[in-house]
């Protein structure tokens, strides 16, 4: 079986996070056998004044518009798009026009049994095209971004959502939370396939991180630094607990536009000695302080599904994440994890608060969550899983 895969959340190259779980998801569906996938990235041309004043759009620049790694083919097209989201349905004519394109110029040998669009909007527009051009199946799985944020936009947007999920042979979501929101808004059924993680990533030296950081418990925040991630909220949580006498540290890793202005809100809340910011670290290192730390928070209240809770469960550790968001469904609250409510400093800081005054307790969920995350959640799961939505779209069409 041959796959055309359509993600413009695919990775740019070696090293970059952004869209790992494409990449992670597809390298596992190519070790299934006799499967064989093509990847059409697009992504938008950076302006010449862009390319000078943001570090995104040099990194889009060089992009090179081709890539071959571990057995699968890139294709890299650009398509028109305005800074800040501008002229939208513009942007998404040009997407959809340079998909095609690239099918034409750089795959236009090969044939295909099935496509994969890795999101409605737009990457399912263009998917829905080719697939009948090439009289095949598509599959399009679902992320918040569509959901959370699309199907709100207008009613415009919305019907071509609805177009999208009408015209595809099977629909996919990440989380049961997603699942349960495209029934209530579409009217129709998800299958259910969380990503995963590698269960052979989860061990490493922690010596080494242990001793660079305080001696006392260590709360835990990997994400990028945008306020959907609800770090500032979370940074309030630990002005409540310091104030309270509990002996903890803050451990935040990863870059993003809100840095800054974490940084001056811990300032002003005189927590400089009680919150560490560490920038973007390679996922290795992350992996280290994951196993090294003694609860994972992430109160980010727009989240499709996030693998950093997987990671941090697959380490034993107790998580908090936030209620009705990608890991509502996974984490059971009190049991294998605690669920807040969004932007909520007071649940966060019970949470905590809990983790760290009920060491056993918190030690019995986080081998529970480890369980449960091994048995349940790695690629080879999620492989398995999607080859089979694969073999029901091609029997179906």
């Amino acid at each position: 079986m041959r796959v055309l895969q359509i993600s413009h959340t695919y990775p740019r190259g070696p090293g970059d996070r952004y869209g790992i779980t494409m990449w992670d998801q597809i390298r596992a569906i190519q070790s299934e056998q006799d499967i064989l996938s093509d990847v059409i990235a697009p992504i938008p041309r950076a302006p010449r004044l862009g390319r000078l004043a943001s570090d995104r759009w040099r990194k889009l620049a060089v992009t090179p518009e081709s890539a071959c790694a571990d057995g699968v083919s890139v294709a890299f097209p650009r398509y028109s798009a305005l800074p800040k989201g501008l002229l939208t349905w513009h942007a998404r004519r040009s997407f959809i026009r340079s998909v095609g394109r690239e099918r034409e110029r750089f795959f236009a040998e090969q044939e295909y049994d099935l496509v994969h669009a890795h999101m409605a909007l737009p990457d399912g527009l263009a998917a829905l095209r080719i697939a009948a051009r090439m009289q095949c199946p598509f599959v399009v799985t679902m992320q918040a971004t569509d959901i959370d944020c699309s199907a709100r936009k207008s009613l415009h947007t919305r019907r071509e959502l609805a177009r999208v999920f009408d015209a595809a042979d099977q629909v996919i979501s990440p989380s049961p939370r997603l699942a349960r929101d495209y029934q209530s808004l579409f009217g129709g059924t998800a299958v259910i396939v969380p990503y995963g993680i590698h269960s052979g990533h989860l061990h490493g030296d922690v010596g080494t991180v242990k001793a660079s950081l305080p001696d006392v418990p260590i709360v835990l925040c990997v994400a990028r630094l945008i306020p959907s991630k609800g770090i500032d909220v979370l940074v309030r949580s630990i002005r409540q607990l310091v104030r309270e006498g509990i002996d903890l540290h803050l451990v935040i890793a990863g870059d993003g536009p809100s840095g800054e202005s974490l940084r001056a809100l811990v300032s002003s809340l005189s927590l400089e000695s009680d919150v560490s910011f560490l920038g973007r670290l390679p996922h290795e290192n992350v992996l280290k302080y994951m196993a090294a730390c003694d609860v994972f928070v992430l109160p980010s209240w727009r989240e499709t599904f996030g693998l950093v809770y997987l990671e941090a469960m697959a380490a034993a550790k107790p998580v908090i994440g936030v209620r009705g968001q990608g890991v509502d469904g996974i984490v059971e609250d009190g049991k294998t994890g605690y669920l807040v409510s969004p932007n909520s400093v007071s649940e966060v800081t019970e949470a905590i608060r809990s983790v760290l005054t009920n060491p056993n307790r918190a030690r019995e969920i986080g081998l529970r969550a480890r369980e449960l995350v091994l048995d349940q959640y790695t690629w080879e799961r999620c492989a398995a899983k999607t080859l089979q939505i694969y073999c029901e779209a091609l029997r179906g069409s």
